[in-house]
């Protein structure tokens, strides 16, 4: 099975076999490729160069698709396949400027429908290049939220949840199981991301010596964080893919990200 993960300046392409229900003490088989784009050509050019340089991305099959991009929540029980795209152009004033193909994942702990967008001209690029494939598209998002929402802290009900990728930072906050507020924020300096991460704590009424930040992702941009967020909450940490699966070659693997790590294992 394929996975594709697109970010601003590289795609990430994995192969990916599971160990069989019928035989569980086989080895998974994780083959992964990283092709850089090239920012003065379009994704449907940088998409077939990456075709051309890798065979990984010659593969048929079922493509599954990680999008980073505007999210919002809708409880189970509003939810209505038919109000999805007004539900997220009422959100983003982009939906109105911008054509985006409108889709939703399940997030069964919460009970809640994640609504998301993918480009249109994303989309038609790589459907256009993965004409062999089954293509099917699932928002970062999702499956953070569906991760976090499964730990269990006890001691510390109030929890707040920090995964760093590349200029952003997605923030969820939990009391005990129930998700309170959900995020995301440009964040080109530590320092920015730190005072989001504080002001949305104290917008939530949050009392920093009674809440645990755990910041996951990108583990340079997650270190500087964590070490300036420190001088302000006496409980932050760092979680990475080890922590949640214990030690497997994807854990180690350094070029998997957090959230294509979360898809693979769970």
């Amino acid at each position: 099975m394929l996975y594709l993960r697109i970010e601003d300046y590289r795609l990430i392409l994995a192969d990916y076999n599971r160990p069989s229900a019928s035989q569980p003490d086989s080895h998974a088989m994780l083959t992964l490729v990283e092709h850089k784009l090239k920012p003065e050509m379009s994704l449907q050019q940088n998409l077939h160069a990456a075709r051309v340089q890798h065979e990984l991305f010659l593969r048929k099959g079922w493509l599954e698709v990680i999008v980073n991009g505007p999210t919002t929540l809708v409880p189970v029980s509003e939810y209505e396949d038919a109000s999805e795209s007004i539900v997220f152009k009422s959100c983003f004033r982009a939906a109105s400027e911008t054509p985006f193909r409108v889709l939703a994942d399940n997030i069964p702990q919460l009970r809640t429908m994640l609504v998301f967008g993918v480009r249109q001209n994303m989309a038609e690029s790589i459907a256009r290049e993965f004409q062999d494939c089954d293509i099917h598209y699932t928002s970062a998002a999702s499956l953070l939220l569906r991760r976090f929402a499964i730990h269990d802290f006890p001691k510390l009900h109030r929890r707040v949840y920090v995964n760093c990728r590349e200029g952003f930072i997605d923030v969820a906050a939990f009391t005990e199981r129930q998700l309170t507020a959900c995020c995301t924020y440009e964040a080109n300096t530590t320092y920015d991301a730190v005072y989001y991460i504080l002001a949305l704590s104290k917008a939530l009424g949050f009392r920093t010596d009674e809440t645990r930040y755990i910041l996951t992702g990108s583990e340079a941009m997650a270190g500087g964080i964590l070490s300036s967020l420190q001088r302000f909450v006496p409980d932050a940490v760092r979680r990475s893919l080890i922590d949640e699966f214990g030690l497997r070659p994807i854990t180690r693997h350094p070029a998997v990200p957090y959230d294509l790590g979360l898809l693979l294992l769970s």
